[in-house]
């Protein structure tokens, strides 16, 4: 009889999980709870909601592909169509500025322009860059 009882209740217990509207547990705090605005120090809230700053970290990424003197036009061209071929298949603009920025340094390091190397070049340029010190490629202000 004990067994039966059981066996009843897991099976109310495995429709109940089933059902979506179904919560096991009741919630900390009811929904109609008031939802202050948090506010820190010195800190402006920006216009869109986002505090990344995509936009502008997109548009200095570019900026910075357009003015280096160190990478030729084909390979300018080159990297921004792969931007714009990558933000139409909905890749975020973030991932375009990675890849902005790691491709500037294969452009400078490469020689020749990007689309003309084959896959041993890339190999041999990527394991150059893998082994060396990181300031070597990385063109700062002070330096």
């Amino acid at each position: 009889m004990a067994r039966s009882r059981r066996l009843v209740r897991s099976r109310i217990w495995a429709s109940r999980v089933r059902d979506p509207g179904f919560k096991s547990r009741r919630e900390h705090q009811p929904r109609s709870s008031i939802h202050l605005p948090i506010s820190l120090k010195g800190v402006t809230p920006t216009s869109n909601g986002d505090i990344y700053k995509t936009d502008q970290v997109y548009a200095s990424a570019l900026e910075r592909l357009r003015s280096s003197k160190e990478v030729s036009e084909e390979n300018k061209t080159s990297v921004l169509s792969l931007i714009d071929h990558m933000l139409a298949n909905g890749n975020g603009r973030l991932s375009a500025v990675k890849y902005v920025n790691h491709l500037i340094v294969v452009a400078r390091m490469a020689g020749k322009p990007i689309g003309q190397l084959d896959k041993s070049e890339v190999e041999t340029l990527v394991s150059k860059i893998n082994s060396s010190e990181p300031e070597t490629f990385v063109s700062t202000p002070y330096g």
